[in-house]
């Protein structure tokens, strides 16, 4: 079964359509994908959505905590990588139709990039939301509005780094968003199972574990980096002094990562990659 992480009790509805005794929540959603570059074509890795509430009339205030809603998987074979696309494409979709805002960095090349892997009828939801990420003033006014944050109108000569320390997040707490595609192709590297039956299974399967934990903690870190990001540039979210997004995904996600301490901070040397990644589990 393909890994997958939420803290959500509905994630294949986070906009509580089905759900007639819930008020529809505002929200705002932030995509993120990571890619596994060893090989040509480069596969998608993992991906995760973050959903942040917003209000019609107000600011959201987050100085004294951050709640968010996620989704992530992470492919642990090249089997998975189909449910994966269509996974994504579904919350592309719910997010362009009911979120108020869809935001991510550079998120249009991971969309088109994504259509080559798009089979049977997946794929509106990447298209649309691709199309709109190259258009955004000219979509449909009844779909959310999209937000590059790393878009040269919005931040010019920045990636996602400048972006969220210009809107107040301390770099120093971030743990696994800004890792080296190095480290994320050895990750995706390590997080593939074996066939069935073969004798490395169970001597990998905690290295395996925690290594698809950590792709998928990477893109959830990175998703959530673009929304409160986007929240404050728009004026959606605010707050005092630095977002710390360590302690915000140590108390959003903890038991969903249970293999990860996002209190850990990345000391940026040049250590062993596969330590890094497995936390020592080889």
């Amino acid at each position: 079964m393909m890994p997958s992480y939420t803290n959500m009790a509905w994630p294949e509805d986070p906009y509580g359509t089905g759900q007639l005794w819930r008020q529809e929540p505002s929200l705002l959603a932030g995509f993120a994908v990571r890619w596994a570059a060893d090989a040509e074509p480069a596969t998608p890795a993992s991906y995760a959505v973050v959903y942040l509430r917003v209000h019609r009339t107000r600011p959201v205030g987050l100085t004294g905590g951050v709640s968010f809603g996620f989704r992530a998987v992470a492919a642990a074979t090249e089997g998975d990588v189909p449910e994966l696309v269509r996974l994504l494409d579904l919350d592309a979709l719910r997010a362009r139709r009911l979120a108020k805002i869809v935001t991510g960095c550079r998120l249009g090349r991971d969309l088109h990039d994504m259509g080559a892997f798009v089979t049977g009828d997946a794929g509106r939801g990447l298209l649309g939301l691709a199309a709109a990420w190259d258009d955004p003033e000219g979509g449909n006014p009844g779909l959310a509005r999209v937000l590059d944050i790393a878009s040269e109108d919005v931040q010019p000569g920045s990636g996602l780094a400048a972006a969220a320390a210009s809107a107040g997040i301390d770099p120093s707490t971030m743990t696994t968003a800004f890792e080296p595609q190095r480290t994320i192709g050895q990750a995706a590297g390590m997080a593939r199972r074996p066939p069935a039956g073969d004798s490395l299974a169970t001597q990998a399967e905690g290295g395996m574990v925690r290594s698809a934990q950590w792709l998928a903690a990477g893109s959830t870190e990175r998703a959530l980096i673009c929304a409160v990001t986007a929240g404050r540039m728009l004026g959606r979210h605010v707050w005092e002094g630095s977002l710390d997004i360590g302690a915000v995904m140590a108390a959003n996600a903890w038991d969903c990562y249970p293999l990860l301490d996002f209190d850990q901070r990345s000391a940026g040397g040049p250590q062993d990659l596969v330590s890094r990644v497995t936390g020592g589990t080889r």
